[in-house]
């Protein structure tokens, strides 16, 4: 039977006994969450339908890639904000200025996909439901399902930016610079506050970088 415990420090707090139904047909997981420690949680056992549909990746949307049609369908309905939308291993941007916009399942794209190209869209469903707390969620908070998006005035010489909102890890950050996705750890680090984001190089002026909170 799965079962949710909370732990703080070395001592559990709380443990509830759930049932398979609370969580998702055919779920048998065991979550930890732990405060001041190093593990966030843990998952054991099978992953529930829940999980398993939280989240969508790499799909190839539904349309003709004929260079003429703009308009594709995808299999669920997409979290306003969370999509990450390939093209020809391109990540693209988001607008109606820009490469595409999206609404309910459905992607339109300002400029036709030619003959050839690859499609591929990762993006959260109505089944991702995060509702962080602390800087990122919950009280005085934006929702993570939000998935607020921050765009950085570059420079070519400035290396640190300030975040909107505190985070506690590098990963909790979707960086994109022109299209390409940053590497946590490698490309940026985050300074130990949370509200600072330290890149290893100083981003040209002639660059599009813009941040995604996933996490807090």
């Amino acid at each position: 039977m799965p079962s949710i415990t909370q732990i703080r420090g070395n001592k559990q707090i709380q443990s509830t006994t759930i049932t398979n139904s609370e969580v998702a047909s055919n779920a048998n997981i065991s979550l930890s969450k732990i405060e001041n420690g190093t593990i966030l949680s843990g998952i054991d056992g099978r992953v529930s339908d829940l999980e398993n549909n939280a989240f969508i990746t790499r799909e190839i949307p539904s349309g003709l890639v004929n260079g003429s049609n703009r308009v594709y369908t995808l299999a669920n309905v997409v979290v306003a904000g969370s999509e990450q939308v390939y093209l020809n291993g391109l990540l693209q941007d988001p607008g109606a200025s820009d490469s595409y916009i999206i609404a309910g399942t459905t992607i339109t794209f300002n400029t036709a996909p030619l003959t050839g190209d690859e499609i591929h869209v990762s993006y959260a469903t109505g089944n991702y439901l995060v509702a962080p707390g602390g800087s990122v969620g919950g009280a005085g908070g934006p929702s993570v399902s939000t998935f607020t998006k921050q765009v950085l005035t570059t420079d070519g010489s400035t290396t640190q930016f300030a975040l909107q909102y505190s985070v506690t890890y590098a990963s909790s950050l979707l960086v994109v610079s022109d299209g390409v996705i940053q590497e946590p750890g490698v490309s940026y680090s985050i300074n130990e506050s949370g509200n600072t984001i330290i890149f290893a190089y100083a981003p040209l002026t002639t660059e599009r970088v813009y941040i995604v909170y996933l996490a807090n």
